[in-house]
């Protein structure tokens, strides 16, 4: 019989019913997107960012404003497969609600969600007196939770208050999470970003400044040219780009900023894009996950296939809570210098491990040796490997088409 799994978890004193947040993007922009975000079991939503005054390009959009680079599916109809990994390049900004509005909107939403639904509302001012004039707006509201947005990439080119500049600098960081700290009576919860030169150093001044969570982390500002037109595709600009190929940056920057001491909740954003995907975020200390890529390609109903899914690993598992799971991953890494290494076979060395083809397996594609760079595979009737060269470096493996190759112990 599975083990009866508990999948709540305490996100700055607000007991959510499970760790999935529905991101602020597409998905939460009103309010029936956050009541079906809710429906579908998401533990909390995050609404769209009100943005500053003072960014010129909020709340008008371009269009269209969204595309897949990447976007592969195999198969067609509803028989057809998702590609695991791709990017969403778009350019999609700010709320629709003006400041006269956005109160309604995050009341409209907690209406509809209900009290047993966190709702995270968002801000990016862009001077310290946007952001006190923001908090006047959040008082007012029904807002469990307030996510302050130190990441938009689209923000960059305003001053130093607003968006990606202020994730950038630790010292800002610190300065603007005190000054909303001051001025709202619910969590403060900063959303850093990946073009910090340190990230870990941005979330500690955060934590000095009194952030009751940190969200890591938003996506990054990219660029894709079009070559036939000579430039940038679509709207013709710098771009946001996230997607499931961002997990392991964002994997890796959770870990880290654990490892840095920080100990207030984390939220995991960017790169989820399979139930399994929020585990991994646990496994690295987040206590929370959000998503977006997810539930604007796959729908509402994906999060409920997570809950279920995870809920089910976790019985099979034998793990009653997600405090079983959180971290481990971190606790079980080993330090770079610490792996496993051998001398290269081209200076004397000699590999422990050797690739080894399962001929019934074999296609004969021939693309083995095109990747092997130390000459240790040939082709006769089936690839041939050179023990005596082969650096068992493992890209035959994953280049390898039917699962014909192996690294094993000599």
């Amino acid at each position: 019989m599975a083990q009866e799994v508990d999948l709540s978890v305490d996100y700055c004193g607000f007991k959510l019913k499970n760790p999935i947040l529905a991101a602020s993007a597409t998905p939460t922009h009103d309010p029936i997107c956050c009541k079906k975000a809710a429906d579908a079991g998401a533990g909390g939503v995050v609404l769209k960012t009100l943005f500053a005054k003072e960014a010129a390009p909020s709340y008008k959009f371009a269009r269209p404003r969204f595309t897949l680079l990447n976007w592969n599916p195999t198969g067609k109809g509803k028989a057809a497969r998702m590609p695991d990994s791709f990017t969403l390049y778009s350019i999609e900004q700010s709320t629709v609600y003006p400041y006269e509005k956005f109160e309604w909107y995050i009341n409209k939403t907690k209406e509809l969600v209900g009290e047993d639904v966190a709702v995270i509302a968002s801000i990016m001012g862009g001077t310290p007196e946007g952001w006190e004039e923001q908090c006047e707006v959040i008082k007012g509201s029904r807002a469990d939770l307030l996510e302050c947005n130190f990441s938009c990439p689209h923000a960059a080119e305003v001053e130093e208050h607003i968006g990606v500049a202020v994730g950038s600098i630790p010292e800002a960081a610190e300065k603007i999470t005190r000054l909303v700290k001051s001025k709202v009576d619910i969590p403060v919860i900063p959303k850093i970003t990946p073009q910090a030169g340190n990230l870990a150093a941005v979330a500690q001044a955060c934590q000095r400044g009194g952030a009751d969570a940190v969200v890591v982390h938003n996506r990054l500002m990219g660029l894709m040219i079009d070559i036939d037109k000579g430039r940038p595709i679509e709207w013709g600009s710098y771009s946001g780009f996230g997607g499931p190929y961002m997990l392991p940056l964002s994997l890796r920057w959770i870990a880290k900023i654990r490892e840095e001491g920080i100990s207030v909740p984390i939220s995991h954003t960017n790169g989820i894009w399979t139930w399994e995907d929020v585990i991994k975020a646990i496994m690295v200390g987040a206590d929370t996950v959000q998503t977006c890529t997810a539930i604007m390609i796959k729908g509402f109903e994906e999060i409920t296939h997570w809950v279920r899914e995870i809920e089910r690993w976790m019985g099979e598992k034998n793990y009653k809570n997600f405090g079983e799971i959180k971290g481990v991953a971190v606790k079980n890494m080993i330090p770079v210098d610490e792996i496993e290494r051998e001398v290269p076979v081209m200076v004397g060395g000699r590999s422990s491990k050797v690739a080894v083809v399962d001929e019934e397996k074999c296609t004969l594609c021939e693309w083995c040796p095109r990747v092997c760079f130390h000459e240790a595979i040939s082709m006769e009737d089936y690839p041939e490997i050179d023990e005596e060269k082969c650096e068992a470096c493992g890209l035959c493996v994953s280049v390898c088409p039917s699962d014909a190759i192996s690294i094993e112990k000599k």
